[in-house]
């Protein structure tokens, strides 16, 4: 066999593992694969697939730079065309709303090992970087109003992934098609750059001041599920290590196990923590006021504020997948109990006539994209201004009228 046979084979093995791995990821059910799974899946031995990727990093960061050249492509294509900015930004929402889903553009990226955390942030910057081009673009042409065109641009990338991650449970859960669920997400993005500016950063100052902070809290099981809840977002599950964990905070391993027999059992019990502190954030914001307007704000706003900042941290999505299935189970039912309440409170908000006449079931994921996004008040970090410019986008989104503060 000449080198030139050996090398086309190379390359159609290569790609059948690409391609195999493409659809693994399009259903929550089949993700979580192995790669000796899908070595089997493929009929190949499990060191065949080594000798094509390093590892199951290699492999997704490689999936994820297509996935997001396949944007850039998009992007590149839109900007040929004679509209102005803003008609060029909804034909490219258009276009990756047709695109099969997939769960690796919401994974969280923090997890992947070096190089490939660096390789994957790379392409993901190069979509921010010309997508925010194209919105300064509109700023300057009047198509879209004056905004952070940073920062709008990753809302609306963190709009578009989270739809890629849920693309079939949306539509069938909304009861649109694709392009009716499409022209949901046209209008709210359109809405959120071009109508008036929102004051909202009063209302949020006020209602983060509501929040209770356990900072200095004396409980040894909410300092060390803080603690362990901020390793295992910082380093993963398997590089987190419960002995230099216990050490930091100057108990002994033994002491961590006192509250749960295992390594996965007290990542469950962050996981609960966090649960129970999103269901404080729901309390706190019908109790401080009666506004669906307001409650939404104080929802989004709490979730970003418990990022980083006491009482928080909460335990990052991506960290559920390590559970056992039955304790992924409870955090699932969980989720979709506050996903419902999120929803009632949009439809409150649309027959009381504070909200646009949205379906509901399509702007909610929209809105947990929202606030997902860290909370940050640092003068000279790239997301400075994040919160008043994420209030306002919101706004815009559903507002009918401007509330004023």
């Amino acid at each position: 066999m000449g080198d030139e046979e050996v090398t086309n084979e190379n390359t159609d093995t290569r790609e059948r593992i690409l391609n195999a791995a493409r659809l693994l990821t399009q259903k929550p059910s089949t993700s979580n694969y192995t790669l000796n799974q899908l070595a089997d899946q493929l009929d190949l031995h499990y060191t065949a697939l080594y000798h094509y990727f390093k590892n199951r990093d290699e492999l997704e960061t490689e999936l994820i730079e297509r996935y997001c050249q396949r944007r850039l492509d998009h992007l590149n294509g839109v900007q040929r065309q004679p509209h102005n900015a803003y008609q060029q930004l909804a034909e490219f929402i258009r276009l990756e709303m047709h695109e099969p889903p997939t769960q690796l553009l919401s994974r969280g990226i923090d997890l992947f090992s070096e190089p490939f955390r660096t390789r994957a942030t790379h392409a993901y910057e190069n979509n921010r970087r010309e997508l925010t081009t194209l919105i300064q673009r509109g700023t300057e042409d009047g198509s879209i109003r004056p905004c952070s065109a940073q920062i709008t641009a990753i809302i609306i990338l963190r709009i578009l992934n989270r739809f890629a991650n849920q693309h079939e449970q949306v539509l069938a859960k909304a009861g649109l098609d694709a392009d009716a669920l499409t022209e949901q997400i046209i209008s709210y993005i359109s809405h959120g750059i071009l109508a008036q500016a929102y004051p909202a950063k009063e209302i949020m100052d006020r209602a983060l001041l509501t929040f209770p902070s356990s900072e200095n809290s004396h409980s040894n099981l909410e300092l060390i599920l803080r603690t362990l809840t901020r390793a295992f977002n910082d380093r993963g599950f398997s590089a987190t290590s419960i002995p230099e964990v216990a050490a930091s905070i100057g108990l002994s391993k033994t002491s961590l196990y006192r509250f749960a027999g295992s390594k996965e059992e007290l990542l469950f019990l962050c996981s609960q923590r966090s649960l129970e502190l999103l269901n404080q954030v729901r309390q706190i914001s019908k109790i401080i006021t009666s506004s669906p307007l307001e409650a939404l704000l104080h929802n989004l706003y709490f979730e970003r504020h418990l990022a980083n900042a006491p009482p928080g941290p909460l335990l990052r999505t991506a960290m559920h997948q390590f559970l056992t299935p039955a304790h992924q189970r409870v955090v699932a039912d969980s989720h979709t109990t506050t996903r419902y309440e999120m929803i009632s409170l949009l439809e409150r908000g649309i027959s009381e006539g504070c909200f646009r006449d949205l379906n509901a079931q399509a702007v909610q994921p929209m809105l947990h994209a929202i606030s997902l996004l860290r909370f940050t008040r640092e003068e000279n970090d790239p997301g400075a201004g994040l919160m008043d410019d994420i209030a306002s986008f919101v706004l815009k989104g559903i507002a009918n009228e401007p509330i004023q503060s």
